[in-house]
């Protein structure tokens, strides 16, 4: 698979040409050529090593940077929303460090889903363009890269914290590494959804069975940003007949149990990176709640359960995930949404 220049690149090609002048056509050479490398020897790879996980190559990396697009307001080829500029206070070299962040975040799966956040310098250190970089220019870039996921290298879960306490500097310029990794990682946690997996790998069952789950998580997901109305909207649909789940009653509903259970795990914890993410970047402010809509459907036909949509907002405790989507809303229990789901009839 080729890569399809995207709306956000062609962004920053004409800002920091534009801005910057000479570093800034010498800087966009350089991501080009780094770019090359990374779609041509990690990103299509990155399967091979990882057959089970859920897609972390070209096509995701693509879809991770128009999330940050559309996070910042950019909705059209020109990377400027149709009706008025939307404003945020990045300047060229932040928006080529985002740039570069969002390309690089995912590399390190190639050795392994395990820290893989931590393997960014791992990987490019064994590409050409390596040297092309100072020192300092990749740190920069591997740093706001591996605060996407996991931990700091002191073991803390806040991977935020440490990149907004001191000034940095990339080609000698202030950049403020906190909002950018902010953008970044709520970007990636966004980028979520049928894309990511394969309906004819699900539906032979040719994903090891400890890798299903994510699969069918995948599979009934659906993600919008809607930063007009401040929401982030996220729409699952669980099909109870789906063949590829279990045939026996009693698997199916444990099953289905266990996907509503992720679903829940996985709502709670995007508001989680909502709030998270505005803590740090300004330009991700007017994100103010999540919602989480869910439907079952069987034989294609939706079935009458009746569940109204959740809101979570700043008042969700960000620290309480475990059981926020049922404490909202008792309608959501598990166990007998299950039940009612694999007994009802169609509408």
């Amino acid at each position: 698979m080729s890569w399809e220049e995207r709306p956000l690149e062609k962004h920053v090609e004409w800002l920091i040409k534009n801005k910057l002048g000479e570093r800034g056509k010498r800087l966009w050479t350089n991501y080009e050529a780094t770019r090359t490398e990374v779609v041509d020897h990690v990103l299509p790879w990155i399967k091979n090593q990882a057959p089970d996980l859920t897609d972390h190559g070209i096509d995701h990396i693509q879809d991770v940077i128009d999330r940050a697009s559309e996070l910042m307001g950019f909705i059209n080829q020109y990377c400027i929303e149709a009706e008025r500029p939307i404003m945020h206070d990045f300047t060229p070299d932040e928006m080529y460090v985002l740039l570069c962040g969002l390309l690089f975040h995912d590399v390190g799966n190639i050795f392994g889903r395990n820290k893989h956040n931590l393997k960014i310098a791992d990987v490019w250190s064994k590409l050409p363009t390596w040297g092309s970089w100072t020192d300092n220019d990749r740190n920069i870039i591997i740093e706001v890269g591996r605060a996407h996921s996991g931990l700091t290298l002191t073991g803390a879960t806040d991977t935020l914290k440490p990149l907004s306490v001191s000034s940095r500097y990339f080609c000698k310029q202030p950049v403020r590494l906190g909002p950018i990794a902010a953008v970044i990682r709520f970007a990636d946690e966004l980028a979520e959804g049928p894309q990511r997996t394969s309906r004819l790998l699900i539906d032979c069952k040719l994903i090891d069975e400890g890798s299903e789950l994510y699969h069918h998580y995948a599979q009934i997901t659906q993600v919008a940003i809607d930063r007009k109305r401040g929401l982030v909207a996220l729409t699952f649909h669980i099909n109870v007949d789906n063949s590829a789940y279990p045939v026996d009653e009693v698997k199916r509903r444990s099953h289905l149990s266990a996907l509503l259970k992720m679903v829940y795990s996985r709502a709670a914890k995007m508001n989680n990176e909502r709030q998270f993410a505005r803590h740090y970047a300004d330009v991700l402010m007017p994100f103010r709640e999540t919602s989480i809509s869910l439907t079952f459907q069987k034989t294609g036909q939706p079935l009458g359960i009746g569940l109204e949509p959740i809101t979570l907002n700043d008042f969700s405790s960000p620290g309480d995930l475990d059981g926020l989507i049922e404490k909202v809303d008792q309608r959501y229990l598990v166990g007998p949404l299950v039940d009612s789901a694999l007994g009802v009839k169609n509408v």
